[in-house]
C-alpha cells in the first residue's frame, strides 16, 4: 500500500497541474491501472514461495535427480552374480545328421566376495550423485535468496526515491510561490528543478536493477520473464548468530562438497577393497551331458567340473590396480582437506561480512537517520519561516536521503550476506527418491 502511495502521489500532482485534457486523461489511465495492479497483487511474494518454486521448477536439478536415480539403479545390477551360460555342441555324422550331441551349463560363483564389494562402489558412487544433486539445490537456493533480496532492495529504494520526489514537489510548489513574491532566486528554483531530474535518472537505475532481479527470479522459477511478481514484504533485520564456531562445524557437516569429498573416500576405499578380492579367483562350476546316436536320446555320460583362473601368474595386473586404488584414495582425501579449509575460510569471511555490515546499519538506522530526519525538520520549518534559505533546506534534504539510501544498502548487504551464510550451514534435506 506504501508503494502504491508513492506511485499515485507523482502522478496526481503532474495531473492537477497538467494543462492538456488529454495529458490528465492518460496519466489518470496510469493512475488507475497502477491501482488496480497493486491491489490484485496484495498478497505480498515471500522468500518461502520463491525457493519452492525454484526446487520444483528448475530442470537443472530436476536432471541431477534423474541421474541419482540412474545410479541407484545400478546397485542391483553391480551386486548380481555373472549369467549362467549354457552351450551345446553337436557333432554331424555320415548322411547329414547329428549323430551326438554335448550339453554344457557353468556358472561363475563369486566366492571372493567381489560381487558385494562391486555394490558397495554402486551404492558409493549413488552417495557421490546425491551430493551432486544437493549441490546443484545449493547453488540455485543461493541464487533465489539473492535475487529475492536485491529485488527488495530495488523496490525499497525505488519507494524512497518516489518519496523523495514527492518532497521535492511540495518545496516547488513553496520556491515557485515565493518566487512570484520576489523572496527567492530564480537560481533556487533551477536548483530544485535539477534535483528533481536527478531523481528521476536514479530511479531509472534503480527501475533497471528491479527489473533484472524480477528476470533472475521468474528464470529460476520457470516463469515467463516479464511476468510481473508484485508485491514483496519489507525488508527486515535479524540479529546474527553470537559465535562463528557452530556455523563453521555446521558447514563442515553438511556441505555439498563436503559430502561429495566424503563419499569420493568411500568410493575408492571400496575400490581398494574390490581391487584385494579380485586377486582371489572365483570358481567357475560346470557341467557337460553328452547324448550318442545309439543311445536312443538319452543322456550316457554326465561330467561335472570346476575351473579357476590363474589369478597370481597376472601380478602386475593386480598390483596396478592396488596402487591405482591407494593413489586415489590419498587425492581424494587431500581433496576432502582442501575443501574444508577453503569452507572454513568462506564460512568465517562471509560471517564477518554481514556482521560488519549489520552493525553499519544498526548506527544508520539507531543513530544517522534519526539525526539527519531532525535537523531536516528543523531546515523545513527555518525554510517556512524564511530564516534558511532553499540552498540550506536542501543540504538537509540531500543529507537525510543519503542516510536514508546508505541504511537500505547496509540492510541489503546484510541480507545478502545473511542468506549466503545461511546456505553454506543449513542442513540438507534427507535424502528420497520419489
Amino acid at each position: 500500500m506504501r508503494t502504491l502511495v508513492f506511485v499515485c502521489r507523482p502522478i496526481l500532482w503532474v495531473v492537477l497541474f497538467s494543462n492538456h485534457a488529454l495529458m490528465k486523461l492518460l496519466l489518470l489511465l496510469s493512475l488507475l491501472f497502477t491501482a488496480f495492479g497493486a491491489i490484485a497483487q496484495a498478497d505480498p511474494l515471500t522468500l518461502p514461495e520463491v525457493e519452492s518454486a525454484t526446487l520444483s521448477q528448475h530442470p537443472s536439478l530436476a536432471a541431477a535427480g534423474a541421474r541419482w536415480q540412474a545410479m541407484q539403479e545400478r546397485i542391483p545390477q553391480a551386486r548380481a552374480w555373472d549369467d549362467p551360460e549354457l552351450g551345446i555342441q553337436a557333432e554331424q555324422g555320415g548322411g547329414g545328421r547329428f549323430n551326438n550331441t554335448e550339453w554344457m551349463l557353468s556358472q561363475t560363483v563369486p566366492l571372493s566376495g567381489s560381487a558385494g564389494a562391486e555394490g558397495r562402489v554402486a551404492s558409493a558412487e549413488a552417495a557421490v550423485a546425491y551430493g551432486e544433486w544437493l549441490q546443484i539445490r545449493n547453488e540455485l537456493l543461493m541464487k533465489a535468496r539473492v535475487a529475492y533480496v536485491d529485488y527488495l532492495g530495488a523496490r525499497e529504494r525505488l519507494a524512497l526515491n518516489l518519496e523523495q520526489a514527492h518532497l521535492l514537489g511540495d518545496v516547488l510548489e513553496v520556491v515557485q510561490a515565493k518566487l512570484d513574491t520576489g523572496e527567492m532566486n530564480p537560481a533556487d528554483q533551477f536548483q530544485a528543478e535539477t534535483e528533481v531530474a536527478l531523481l528521476e535518472d536514479e530511479r531509472a537505475e534503480l527501475a533497471r536493477q528491479e527489473l533484472t532481479a524480477r528476470v533472475q527470479l521468474n528464470t529460476l522459477m520457470g516463469r515467463p520473464l516479464d511476468a510481473g511478481l508484485g508485491s514483496a514484504g519489507a525488508m527486515t533485520y535479524e540479529p546474527l548468530a553470537v559465535s562463528v564456531e557452530p556455523l563453521i562445524e555446521a558447514a563442515l557437516r553438511h556441505h555439498p562438497d563436503v559430502v561429495i569429498a566424503e563419499q569420493q573416500i568411500e568410493v575408492e576405499s571400496q575400490k581398494a577393497d574390490l581391487a584385494n578380492r579380485q586377486r582371489r579367483p572365483d570358481p567357475r562350476l560346470f557341467v557337460e551331458a553328452r547324448q550318442f546316436d545309439n543311445g536312443g536320446g538319452d543322456f550316457q555320460e554326465v561330467d561335472f567340473g570346476l575351473s579357476l583362473p590363474l589369478t597370481w601368474l597376472n601380478p602386475r595386473k593386480y598390483n596396478a590396480a592396488n596402487r591405482e586404488a591407494g593413489a586415489m584414495t590419498a587425492s581424494v582425501q587431500a581433496d576432502l582437506e582442501s575443501i574444508r579449509r577453503d569452507l572454513t575460510e568462506r564460512v568465517r569471511l562471509k560471517y564477518e561480512e554481514a556482521a560488519a555490515a549489520g552493525k553499519r546499519y544498526l548506527i544508520l538506522r539507531n543513530e544517522v537517520v534519526p539525526q539527519a530526519e531532525k535537523a531536516l525538520d528543523a531546515r523545513a520549518a527555518d525554510f517556512s519561516s524564511r530564516k534558511a534559505s532553499f540552498l540550506e533546506y536542501n543540504s538537509a534534504r540531500v543529507l537525510l536521503q543519503r542516510a536514508r539510501t546508505s541504511r537500505f544498502d547496509r540492510l541489503t548487504a546484510y541480507e545478502t550476506a545473511r542468506r549466503e551464510l545461511q546456505t553454506l550451514v543449513e542442513a540438507p534435506p534427507a535424502p528420497s527418491l520419489k
